[in-house]
């Protein structure tokens, strides 16, 4: 007999109300969005693509906080791009959540791997 416990995998959802309560609650999310052509001169405040981007793939990248209307992300560019590696993205541009489960590597424990900056509008999950 092989018992499934689908809480234990991750799933995903399209929805950042849906997600909030949970990055609060267990930490980090991953998410899918679609890069723009201006996104690669972010540098702060919380992204939009202009009225002249062009949209140029899709890319993944760890959400640790969120606020009002955005999330805030690490991006895999380094720390030299955008504001020291993270942004804020809007959520409307968010196209998936992946909310990890007991199985997944991101997401669970009670210390995040990196340094969190102080933003008193921006809330973290797992800030132990």
């Amino acid at each position: 007999l092989v018992r499934f416990d689908a809480l234990k995998w991750s799933w995903t959802t399209f929805a950042f109300e849906s997600v909030v309560p949970i990055m609060e609650k267990q930490g980090t999310v991953m998410i899918n969005f679609p890069v723009y052509s201006d996104f690669h001169d972010y540098k702060y405040g919380v992204y939009k693509p202009g009225p002249n981007a062009k949209k140029l793939y899709d890319h993944v990248a760890v959400a640790i906080g969120h606020g009002k209307d955005f999330v805030l992300a690490l991006n895999s560019w380094g720390v030299f791009w955008g504001d020291k590696g993270t942004f804020r993205l809007h959520k409307d541009l968010v196209s998936t959540y992946v909310v990890p489960g007991d199985y997944s590597v991101y997401g669970r424990g009670g210390k995040l791997p990196y340094p969190l900056p102080n933003l008193p509008e921006v809330h973290y999950g797992f800030t132990e």
